[in-house]
């Protein structure tokens, strides 16, 4: 019997990697929005997306909702825990929202040279058909359930999330650069991924019913252990190979939270702004007749390097003497 601390437990993490997942994707989104381009993002990337996440809410939605499905997968795993909870619904079709959104982004921001490539195209037509062919066999052949159906719908997100991530983690090799593509998209996702796993497990020791990482939910599963993977070599990309910052556009997870973004031509307008205030203030005290009471520190913030400091000051001393 499982215990109400150990529901209590399970029902925060699931809410913890559910906001940590859904939070995963606004990072991109906002990057290609400051940064009004979306090169150094992979269309491979978002095409597999778009595919794997309408696979896996339709795989969440109806698992969830369905007492017709869920009686099937009940009847298979008699007294397995439900592979789907409510966090798991809401991460789906938020997932599906903000992919819709950053596809949107590559069509009206520009994009350089990148194209999504023909074989990706191909892969997701080959996909398309299949889920096809899937719908048919399933409402026509008994042997078929609909728990089977949307199983394959996990394996087709799980297939796509494989394919998704190679040309993402290519084009930063190519480019050896992570430029584009947001680290904290993958701090995130890793945070999410670590999480899900981990309500996994403690829901089945909790039951002592090992079945979610058999057959009964292997989309899960997967897609988490998958997604851990990835992302620790995108970070390794990031942090370790490819360290190179230089781009206009810097988004921090704080900044993301606060709504706060500022860009280094935006800091270096500010400091440009700032010179010439101090600059007027110099102007200012080698025309007044206080001359003595300037601001050394101004004065020193000011100047380019040590010996633009000595000519500030000692063009201040020649007006006070004269």
């Amino acid at each position: 019997m499982v215990s109400h601390a150990e529901q209590t437990v399970s029902l925060i993490i699931g809410f913890m990697y559910t906001i940590a997942w859904s939070l995963s994707f606004y990072p991109q989104a906002i990057e290609n929005w400051q940064r009004k381009r979306v090169d150094g993002l992979s269309f491979e990337f978002l095409g597999f997306n778009l595919t794997g996440f309408s696979c896996y809410t339709v795989f969440n939605c109806v698992l969830f909702w369905s007492k017709f499905v869920q009686k099937e997968y009940f009847e298979e795993h008699p007294g397995s825990p439900s592979p789907v909870r409510v966090n798991d619904v809401v991460f789906a079709i938020h997932a599906l929202i903000l992919t819709l959104i950053q596809i949107i982004q590559c069509i009206i921001y520009p994009k350089g040279k990148q194209t999504w490539h023909w074989f990706a195209k191909a892969i997701t037509a080959v996909m398309w058909v299949s889920i096809g062919i899937a719908i048919m066999v399933a409402s026509s052949a008994k042997a078929v359930t609909w728990l089977d159906f949307l199983n394959f719908l996990g394996l087709v997100k799980l297939v796509l999330t494989i394919f998704k991530y190679i040309p993402q983690a290519w084009m930063n090799y190519k480019r050896k650069s992570t430029i584009g593509w947001s680290i904290e998209n993958i701090i995130l996702d890793f945070t999410g991924g670590t999480l899900s796993i981990l309500q996994m497990i403690m829901d089945s020791w909790a039951k002592h019913d090992w079945s979610l990482f058999e057959l009964g939910n292997i989309p899960k599963v997967a897609l988490g252990i998958l997604s851990i993977s990835f992302d620790i070599l995108f970070m390794i990309q990031h942090y370790c190979l490819y360290t190179t910052r230089c781009e206009d556009r810097v988004i921090t997870l704080w900044g993301i939270i606060t709504g706060k973004y500022k860009s280094n031509k935006q800091e270096m307008r500010e400091s440009d702004n700032e010179k010439v205030k101090v600059n007027k203030e110099k102007q200012y005290l080698l025309n007044s007749e206080t001359v003595g009471n300037y601001d050394y520190n101004k004065i020193r913030s000011s100047s380019e390097s040590e010996s633009d400091l000595s000519e500030d000051l000692e063009s201040i001393t020649d007006h006070k003497k004269n």
